[in-house]
């Protein structure tokens, strides 16, 4: 059951929101399941519980090993359920993998939830219109920046600067090599053939950071990609370089763990809105890799690096097939229209996306874009700029805000959304669905 509940768009918009106000409508409720006992279901439970409110349960696909949180059992999800009268489950699961599939469950269950990123930001968050100091989110366990539409929104109104443009979150690709050879790897890694996995020039990247730099307001986000981005000869001149500038707020290496560096390679990426998230795999993988991931979460840890360790991903979602879906202009238009990457960035500054992606030397509108691209699959580059092209800052910030308002890319006539979810996540091997021969390319 979907109810917007009155202080999510406050919590959105970046308003300071009364805490009394939240906690009253959570007291409405005679029981009350945390579903998520990672980060974010942990901090908040523990804020709940100091406020008087009792928890029933937490709902973990990892029941079976994490017995407890905050002192409450672990349950396995949707079951035992009980009375629904007068339940609320406070959704916390922040794998953006699983999240759609999950909230269809509890619909489909007549299951009243809210949002626990909400309540987060109406009990703890400590950024709002009022202190846009966003310090404090780049340590914070709990937050997922990523998502975070609040501090979206909050930049918005902070750097109103319209001739430029507002990033949320910029992927700048290091290298198309990977450690890992997930199954089920959301940007088709295993696709790419042998020719294709490479890592890109750093004095190219160096100078796209630059340029993006000066066409953006600000960049809430920034990613140093892969593959896995430690591969990278030079990830510590890269990073040097992201850090250097003011208008960028995080910047988020995400790492399977599994890579060779140095202690003196690691060392100069220690700045303080640099974090390391080192995602987990271990269910599906051998022991020798496990070791090898687990002893550099231990470096980067006594090292003193900004380290967030992410809990085992039970499950994964699976994408979707690179075949072309048939549609015509209009069923594409309203695609575009629907998808979550235009849709859901909860800017008020409409020339935005969720996520923009840097590839030698071009920015594309998405993921997908850019993945169907490099594939060979669509060879549209008027679906992408030309970040090497010399234009001014702002002639470069309409070029990307009119990328953002096409009616649709070609690379939507090969997307696939799905919601279809894999027990094993990070199962490594290759899907035949996912093979590319020779790639069947369109162009206008």
């Amino acid at each position: 059951m979907v109810k917007e509940y009155g202080f999510y768009k406050d919590a959105e918009r970046g308003d300071v929101i009364q805490k009394e106000d939240c906690l009253w409508l959570i007291r409405q409720y005679r029981r009350v399941i945390i579903w998520g006992s990672g980060n974010l279901g942990s901090t908040l439970g523990k804020c709940l519980i100091e406020h008087g409110i009792m928890i029933d349960a937490y709902w973990d696909a990892r029941y079976e090993t994490v017995k407890e949180c905050n002192g409450v059992p672990v349950r396995e999800p949707l079951k035992d359920i009980g009375s629904k009268e007068g339940l609320l489950v406070v959704f916390c699961i922040t794998n953006a993998f699983v999240i759609p599939r999950l909230y269809q469950i509890l619909a489909e269950e007549n299951i009243q939830y809210m949002e626990g990123v909400y309540v987060y930001q109406a009990l703890l968050c400590p950024v709002s219109v009022d202190n846009s100091d966003i310090r404090e989110c780049y340590s914070r366990k709990e937050c997922n920046i990523a998502t975070c539409k609040r501090q979206n929104n909050v930049m918005s109104r902070t750097y109103d600067k319209k001739e430029k443009v507002l990033i949320n979150t910029l992927d700048v690709y290091l290298t198309q090599k990977c450690s890992l050879a997930c199954k089920y790897c959301y940007i088709y890694t295993n696709s790419y053939p042998q020719e294709k996995r490479i890592h890109f020039d750093t004095e190219q990247i160096l100078r796209n950071v630059d340029v993006i730099c000066e066409a953006a307001s600000y960049v809430k986000r920034m990613v140093p990609f892969g593959g896995e981005p430690f591969l990278h000869p030079e990830i510590e001149v890269i990073v040097e370089k992201m850090a250097s500038k003011k208008n960028v707020g995080t910047i988020e290496v995400i790492s399977n763990g599994i890579f060779s560096k140095s202690d003196k390679v690691l060392q100069r990426l220690k700045f303080d809105n640099v974090r390391i998230s080192v995602s987990n795999y271990n269910n599906a993988l051998p022991e020798n890799l496990i070791k090898i991931r687990e002893n550099n979460i231990e470096r980067l840890q006594q090292l003193g690096l900004n380290v967030i360790v992410h809990n085992d991903t039970p499950q994964w979602r699976k994408p979707g097939i690179l075949g072309d879906n048939g549609l015509n202009k209009e069923q594409l238009i309203q695609k575009k229209g629907r998808c979550a990457n235009f849709r859901n960035i909860g800017t008020m500054e409409r020339d935005s996306a969720e996520t923009l992606v840097i590839k030698a030397g071009r920015l594309y509108a998405c993921q997908h874009c850019d993945t169907m691209y490099s594939l060979g699959v669509v060879q549209d580059t008027e679906d992408s700029v030309n970040l090497d092209k010399r234009r001014t800052s702002e002639e470069l910030a309409k070029k990307i805000k009119d990328l953002l308002h096409k009616e649709y890319y070609q690379a939507c006539r090969f997307c696939h959304p799905s919601i279809e979810l894999v027990e094993n996540a990070g199962e490594q091997g290759m899907d035949e669905i996912y093979k590319i021969d020779g790639g069947k390319s369109y162009d206008k």
